[in-house]
């Protein structure tokens, strides 16, 4: 995500593999976490 030059606009809502983070990063905000990939399971079929 470095790359990027200006804001994209996309935001996040979730976080997942928060057992894998980083231990000085703190996660502030009030978006659910998860211990693993939810992805498959959460997509909603058209």
């Amino acid at each position: 995500m470095g790359a990027l030059d200006d804001d994209p606009g996309v935001k996040p809502d979730i976080h997942v593999y928060v057992t894998d983070k980083a231990s000085w990063f703190d996660i502030t905000d009030a978006h659910p976490q998860y211990d693993q990939e939810i992805f498959p399971f959460a997509l909603k079929e058209s």
